[in-house]
């Protein structure tokens, strides 16, 4: 995974240079970050396929999870992945809708703000 990601973002920050060159306008960081992607999904697949896929397919049949060990677990994360994005992002939607846009303005200072500190920690409590 750090691999894939550093080359994601070492990709973008080259592509994101070349395109400024181009003068793209609006169209530059979007390519940036749109490109490197379509790359590097036939190679991530290609891996999880035929290289961390047969790893597991060896493993004895005692230590392999059964489907429904993994519907389990990835039913209510599921869940309360969604809860947490719909708690997470109905907020600031509320505010612009009943406070307009002043009220959305400094709200949204505020929130990203919290919402960085919040990422940081939970960045600590994550492999």
């Amino acid at each position: 995974m750090p691999v894939e990601n550093g080359a994601f973002s070492v990709a973008k920050l080259v592509l994101l240079g070349l395109f400024a060159d181009l003068q793209l306008g609006l169209f530059g960081p979007f390519l940036a970050w749109i490109l490197p992607t379509f790359l590097l999904i036939p190679v991530v697949n290609f891996f999880v396929a035929f290289r961390f896929v047969p790893r597991t397919a060896r493993l004895p049949a005692t230590q392999r999870p059964t489907i429904g060990q993994v519907a389990g677990m990835m039913g209510w994360d599921y869940l309360a992945t969604i809860a947490m994005m719909i708690g997470l992002g109905v907020a600031p939607i509320l505010v612009l809708q009943l406070g307009g846009a002043s009220a959305a303005a400094g709200y949204s200072i505020a929130w990203a703000i919290t919402y960085s500190i919040y990422l940081v920690a939970r960045s600590f409590g994550s492999r």
